[in-house]
C-alpha cells in the first residue's frame, strides 16, 4: 500500500542530524546551502526533527520503504511525502484503512517558528479546524 503525508507544518528534508560543533562549521548541504552559525544549524535541525518525528511515528506499526523526496508545494505551502508499507491494513480499524496511524500521530508535539503554515499548532492536529496533517491511500 502507498500512502502519502502531507503537513503544514516544517519537514524540510535537511540531513542535519548530529550535536552542533563549531569546528565543523562551515556545513554544506545536500541542497548545497552553507551553514555557517549555530542559529542556521538550529534551524535546519528542527526542520530536521519534524521530518524524523514523522517517520517514526509512520514506522510505528510497519517498515516504511520507498519514501519519495520531501516536497513542498510553494502555491499553498504544504510539504507532502509518499511512501509503501509492506502489508495493507496494517493501519487500518473498521473501514479506515489509515485510522491507527491518524490516531498514533494526533497531539505529538512538533517544533514550529520554521516556515509552517501561519498559525499551525505546536502539535500534531489530525482533524477540526486545526488540523496541519493530512494522510491519504495512494495505492492499495
Amino acid at each position: 500500500m502507498r500512502i502519502k503525508i502531507t503537513t503544514a507544518f516544517d519537514i524540510t528534508d535537511t540531513g542535519i542530524t548530529g550535536n552542533f560543533r563549531e569546528d565543523r562549521l562551515p556545513v554544506v548541504l545536500t541542497t548545497g546551502e552553507t551553514l555557517n552559525d549555530f542559529a542556521a544549524w538550529t534551524r535546519r535541525r528542527n526542520q530536521q526533527r519534524n521530518l524524523e518525528t514523522v517517520l517514526q511515528l509512520a514506522q510505528m506499526r510497519s517498515q516504511i520503504d520507498d519514501i519519495s523526496p520531501i516536497t513542498r508545494d510553494n502555491a499553498t505551502g504544504l510539504w507532502s511525502f509518499e511512501f509503501t508499507v509492506e502489508r495493507s491494513g496494517v493501519y487500518a480499524a473498521g473501514d479506515n484503512d489509515l485510522a491507527f496511524l491518524a490516531d498514533d500521530c494526533d497531539q505529538v508535539p512538533v517544533v514550529i517558528g520554521l516556515d509552517e503554515t501561519p498559525g499551525c499548532s505546536g502539535v500534531i492536529r489530525v482533524q477540526g479546524s486545526e488540523q496541519n496533517i493530512w494522510f491519504q491511500v495512494v495505492d492499495k
